[in-house]
């Protein structure tokens, strides 16, 4: 029992930490997105590298290195979870809050439509009823907006892509996570070169506040990861796919009432779409769980 209340603190705290990320960020507001893209790169990697002194992570790195296929997808896992914080921190910097959370909703029902398509898995009644419902909230938005919402898709599907390589590739968390900010260092001299040579680079330039701000990128990354792997080791699948959306919805309740972006009534019915599909969804969860146990 204390191992479970240790690990759903560790859950809440970790969805709690990812849903109040959009005040980081806009409290980055002097400081590009690319910049602050490179800044998460190198102090995410200084802030692991201690972990290469554990037995288990240093003998996943060298697995990864020496293995070209297990590189391979290291280096596009990189590319892909790069791109979706980017994307992200462009969201949150130009007022798109709302439409990142929604981005953040649809994630775990695109995976189930991944697991359809690329794991050949069949999907029980109330996740086809979860797709479909989710489907329609999207296409609901696009009809009432008159556009495509690029960058709640691009997050959702980005990140369910991720997701889906990752538990597919034999790496721990941690050495996984240490490799991908490594492949990802040359991108980062490129982001701090390609600033440099445009606005100019914003560390020790604006005040100990943003220089405070920019070192705890390390933290800010990691640390919730971190906070997720606990949870992840010490509670039931169905109790982490439930806490998975208090970060989505601390992201849509602070961009509608915190940073005031529109929320009319049709953008509202897309939501309680999304929200209906993922009730679907959590109850389909929480009746495998309990049927797994019966059995």
């Amino acid at each position: 029992m204390k191992a479970d209340r240790t690990g759903f603190l560790a859950g809440l705290l970790a969805y709690s930490l990812w849903g109040l990320y959009p005040f980081y960020f806009k409290a980055l507001h002097d400081v590009s997105s690319v910049e602050i893209l490179a800044h998460r790169i190198v102090w995410s990697l200084a802030m692991l590298a201690p972990f290469l002194l554990m037995n288990d992570v240093r003998t996943d790195v060298r697995r990864v290195l020496g293995t070209p296929k297990l590189l391979l997808g290291m280096v596009v896992s990189t590319l892909i979870i790069s791109s979706n914080w980017l994307v992200y921190v462009l969201a949150v910097q130009g007022g798109h809050v709302l439409e990142a959370s929604l981005g953040y909703f649809l994630s775990p029902l695109t995976f189930i439509v991944l697991a359809l398509i690329v794991l050949r898995e069949r999907l029980r009644p109330l996740q086809w009823l979860a797709v479909g419902i989710a489907a329609a909230g999207v296409l609901w938005m696009i009809i009432h907006a008159g556009v495509v919402p690029k960058i709640a898709l691009f997050l959702g599907i980005s990140f369910s892509v991720y997701g889906l390589l990752r538990k597919r590739l034999p790496v721990g968390p941690i050495a996984g996570l240490f490799l991908e900010c490594l492949f990802a260092t040359p991108l980062a001299a490129v982001l701090f070169w390609y600033t440099q040579s445009q606005e100019g680079i914003a560390f020790l330039r604006n005040g100990w506040f943003t220089d405070l701000l920019i070192l705890l990128a390390g933290f800010v990354t990691v640390g919730p990861l971190w906070l997720f792997n606990v949870a992840a080791k010490r509670l039931p699948l169905a109790t982490i796919g439930m806490l998975q959306y208090i970060a989505p919805t601390l992201l849509f309740l602070f961009g509608a009432f915190a940073f005031d972006e529109p929320t009319d009534g049709g953008r509202l019915i897309g939501f309680a779409a999304i929200w209906l599909a993922l009730a679907c969804y959590t109850t389909d969860a929480l009746r495998g769980t309990k049927a797994a146990r019966t059995s």
